[in-house]
């Protein structure tokens, strides 16, 4: 995907974004592009299986960060398996962002 359709997903997809929630951020380069538009002053909880996507809102004051742990898959660097599942299935969010994926019958969702 080129530079300019990801920085315009990435922000539309902040705009999306109301203080107070908490949101459910993916890896990837188009997440990673939103998490750099995010307003400093932006309140929020973002909660991400993405050791990257954390990383990347360390400089965001008002940003409560929640990072998933588990097995660290390593071609996309995101922390998978049955304690990520477990973790993330507690988790009460407003809003769910995931980066380039396929979802296939039945509802599956599978990386690229």
């Amino acid at each position: 995907m080129q530079i300019a359709s990801k920085q315009s997903i990435a922000q539309r997809a902040v705009e999306l974004i109301q203080p107070g929630q908490v949101v459910i951020v993916d890896g990837g380069t188009t997440t990673g592009e939103m998490m750099r538009l995010l307003p400093d002053n932006l309140a929020c909880t973002v909660v991400t299986h993405s050791p990257g996507i954390a990383v990347a809102l360390v400089e965001k004051p008002l940003i409560e960060v929640i990072l998933i742990g588990g097995r660290l898959f390593k071609h996309s660097v995101v922390s998978v398996g049955s304690a990520a599942l477990e973790s993330i299935s507690r988790i009460n969010a407003d809003l769910f962002f995931y980066g380039r994926h396929r979802r296939s019958p039945p509802g599956g969702i599978h990386h690229r």
